[in-house]
């Protein structure tokens, strides 16, 4: 509850459109970011006070619509903006009480190889590795 009134709470899920996603897939060897974005959308006061499959399920709900049809949808949409780069999202995009979630739990990126072999180290950036 914010104010005695409940907020909807937003949890920006990132997908990486490289898998199975998109249809036909990217081509072998492609670099580049691919960020496909979904917005499961909750009040935060049903956060709170139901279960947490609510909460689980929600996300599953939205997850489940993202397939290559969505993916083409949005990319439809982009094509129609006068402006590409107004819709670009940054730290304005994630005000309270807005949180935005990044997962590299399946990001090949100890295999990355630009030339001079795997990588030593890897390390997220973060305002306290700045």
């Amino acid at each position: 509850m914010f104010g005695g009134a409940c907020v909807k709470r937003v949890a920006f899920l990132t997908i990486k459109a490289r898998s199975s996603t998109l249809r036909p897939s990217l081509p072998p060897g492609y670099f580049g970011n691919v960020i496909f974005t979904t917005t499961p959308i909750a009040v935060s006061g049903d956060l709170q006070s139901k279960p947490t499959w609510y909460a689980t399920g929600k996300i599953h709900d939205t997850l489940a619509k993202m397939n290559n049809d969505y993916l083409k949808s949005a990319l439809d949409y982009l094509e129609l903006q006068p402006d590409v780069k107004a819709l670009v999202r940054g730290a304005h995009t994630f005000k309270c009480p807005n949180l935005g979630i990044t997962s590299w739990a399946r990001l090949p990126i100890h295999d990355a190889d630009f030339g001079w072999g795997r990588p030593t180290h890897i390390h997220g950036a973060g305002w306290d590795s700045l």
